[in-house]
């Protein structure tokens, strides 16, 4: 668990990752992985069972966040949803970007095993969700034997 505030470094690219699902490509392994994350549910600020980490690349237009959710069994893995509707009772991986640095106001992207996405606005730390926000973005799941990934 991390004390205090977590850091890690973003690294920039000339060219991103492509946006497949797939982790493999040569350019994700520039930035150095942080892990160590905590869940929310069913428990807020617990270590979760599973190995979790991700990392963070930019280039001249976008910023692109691999995420690697390891599962030893993948028949744990809740993916039900076929709606965005259903989509929080399945696993996700949800992405908070604070950009106006106030701890008050955000962009939230979530994606589920099964490549559902949904993307919002949050205010007010998180009491004001606008889910009619529509940004363009992507992101793709594959799972590899043995291992959950997701690639946002």
């Amino acid at each position: 668990m991390y004390i205090g505030k977590p850091t890690f470094q973003a690294v920039y690219v000339d060219e991103g990752p492509n946006i497949d699902g797939n982790l493999n490509d040569e350019v994700w392994y520039r930035a150095m992985p942080a892990g160590d994350l905590l869940k929310t549910f069913p428990e807020d600020n617990s270590s979760g069972t599973q190995a979790t980490e991700f990392r963070i690349l930019y280039d001249k237009e976008n910023l692109y966040i691999g995420i690697w959710c390891f599962q030893d069994n993948p028949t744990d893995i809740t993916a039900n949803a076929g709606n965005l509707a259903d989509t929080g009772n399945d696993d996700h991986a949800l992405v908070i970007l604070d950009t106006f640095r106030d701890q008050r106001n955000a962009y939230a992207f979530i994606v589920t095993p099964n490549s559902l996405k949904a993307d919002l606005l949050l205010g007010d730390q998180g009491r004001m969700q606008n889910m009619d926000w529509d940004t363009i973005w992507d992101a793709k799941v594959v799972f590899i034997i043995g291992d959950g990934v997701r690639k946002l």
